[in-house]
Protein backbone atom coordinates (compact mmCIF):
# COMPACT_ATOMS: atom_id res chain seq x y z
CA UNK A 1 0.00 0.00 0.00
CA UNK A 2 1.02 3.37 -0.19
CA UNK A 3 1.36 6.28 2.17
CA UNK A 4 -2.57 6.86 2.17
CA UNK A 5 -3.74 3.06 2.44
CA UNK A 6 -4.80 3.41 -0.85
CA UNK A 7 -2.86 1.33 -3.31
CA UNK A 8 -3.64 -2.32 -4.56
CA UNK A 9 -0.44 -4.35 -5.15
CA UNK A 10 -0.53 -7.34 -7.38
CA UNK A 11 2.19 -9.65 -7.87
CA UNK A 12 3.56 -10.79 -11.41
CA UNK A 13 1.51 -13.07 -13.34
CA UNK A 14 1.66 -14.61 -17.01
CA UNK A 15 -2.07 -13.62 -18.63
CA UNK A 16 -2.85 -16.23 -21.30
CA UNK A 17 -4.09 -15.00 -24.95
CA UNK A 18 -7.93 -15.07 -24.82
CA UNK A 19 -8.81 -18.46 -26.33
CA UNK A 20 -12.37 -16.22 -26.88
CA UNK A 21 -10.66 -14.65 -29.82
CA UNK A 22 -10.18 -15.33 -33.66
CA UNK A 23 -6.70 -16.93 -34.29
CA UNK A 24 -5.67 -13.93 -36.13
CA UNK A 25 -6.29 -11.53 -33.28
CA UNK A 26 -4.22 -14.30 -30.83
CA UNK A 27 -1.82 -13.93 -33.16
CA UNK A 28 -1.43 -9.72 -33.34
CA UNK A 29 -1.25 -9.99 -29.77
CA UNK A 30 1.61 -12.13 -29.64
CA UNK A 31 3.37 -9.70 -31.79
CA UNK A 32 3.21 -7.45 -28.65
CA UNK A 33 5.12 -9.31 -27.01
CA UNK A 34 8.75 -10.96 -26.67
CA UNK A 35 9.73 -14.92 -26.32
CA UNK A 36 10.12 -14.15 -22.21
CA UNK A 37 6.27 -12.60 -21.87
CA UNK A 38 7.24 -9.56 -20.99
CA UNK A 39 5.66 -6.74 -23.42
CA UNK A 40 7.79 -5.20 -25.81
CA UNK A 41 6.74 -1.61 -24.73
CA UNK A 42 8.12 -2.52 -21.10
CA UNK A 43 11.49 -2.93 -22.85
CA UNK A 44 12.25 1.26 -23.02
CA UNK A 45 13.08 3.19 -20.11
CA UNK A 46 10.79 6.04 -19.79
CA UNK A 47 12.35 10.04 -20.20
CA UNK A 48 12.09 12.79 -17.97
CA UNK A 49 8.60 14.59 -18.15
CA UNK A 50 10.75 17.12 -19.61
CA UNK A 51 12.93 15.24 -22.05
CA UNK A 52 11.58 16.11 -25.39
CA UNK A 53 14.88 13.85 -27.61
CA UNK A 54 13.96 11.04 -25.21
CA UNK A 55 10.25 10.50 -25.80
CA UNK A 56 10.68 11.44 -29.60
CA UNK A 57 13.57 8.62 -29.37
CA UNK A 58 10.15 6.38 -27.54
CA UNK A 59 7.91 7.38 -30.45
CA UNK A 60 10.15 6.12 -32.76
CA UNK A 61 10.95 2.93 -31.30
CA UNK A 62 7.19 2.55 -31.00
CA UNK A 63 6.43 3.69 -34.47
CA UNK A 64 9.26 1.01 -36.02
CA UNK A 65 7.77 -1.72 -33.92
CA UNK A 66 4.24 -1.51 -34.77
CA UNK A 67 5.09 -0.97 -38.88
CA UNK A 68 6.71 -3.98 -38.30
CA UNK A 69 3.82 -5.83 -36.49
CA UNK A 70 1.77 -4.21 -39.59
CA UNK A 71 3.58 -5.54 -42.63
CA UNK A 72 1.06 -7.49 -45.02
CA UNK A 73 -1.92 -6.37 -42.97
CA UNK A 74 -2.97 -3.78 -45.72
CA UNK A 75 -2.97 -6.34 -48.36
CA UNK A 76 -5.21 -8.92 -45.88
CA UNK A 77 -7.42 -6.14 -45.54
CA UNK A 78 -7.85 -4.99 -49.13
CA UNK A 79 -8.22 -8.68 -50.06
CA UNK A 80 -11.16 -8.83 -47.46
CA UNK A 81 -12.83 -5.75 -48.30
CA UNK A 82 -13.48 -6.99 -51.96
Amino acid sequence: MDENGSAVKLEARAIPVPASISAEAQAALACLVGEDGRPLHALYETPQPDDLPGWMKIKAAADAQYATSAKGWQETFELNRL
